[in-house]
């Protein structure tokens, strides 16, 4: 990670992604303006046809992305990691941020016997 006037350089992940399923019909492959990429605003964002003037903005053309919560989860997992660089959080300062979602973190150990976006998000982290 490379910092330019003290802003560090970090890939928030807005840049355009391979291999996303959209459709409306059924799945599909991405179509449209932008091909088979987008970022991550417009895939969390663009889900049904609502939005579309919204996608159109951004200049896509495709039909709204499914609905796919893993997919989801992954994206602000994503986005949180590069957020925590943005505010120059250390890897501490980052899991004791995600320690004061208790209720986020006992629903996840019910459902998944972890705490799992507090994991994923350090090592996204860690690898920024």
């Amino acid at each position: 990670m490379t910092a330019v006037h003290g802003v560090p350089d970090i890939d928030l992940g807005l840049q355009r992604r391979p291999g996303l399923r959209r459709g409306t019909e059924g799945a599909r492959e991405a179509q449209g303006h932008l091909g088979t990429d987008a970022t991550p605003l417009l895939q969390l964002t663009f889900t049904a046809r609502d939005t579309e003037p919204f996608a159109r903005d951004l200049g896509d053309s495709g039909p709204p992305f499914i609905w796919d919560p893993a997919r989801r989860w992954q994206l602000r997992c994503e986005l949180d990691a590069a957020y925590f660089h943005l505010y120059g959080l250390t890897r501490e300062e980052t899991a004791y941020v995600m320690d004061t979602f208790p209720i986020v973190r006992r629903k996840e150990e019910a459902a998944h016997g972890e705490y799992r976006s507090k994991r994923r998000i350090l090592e996204l982290f860690d690898v920024m």
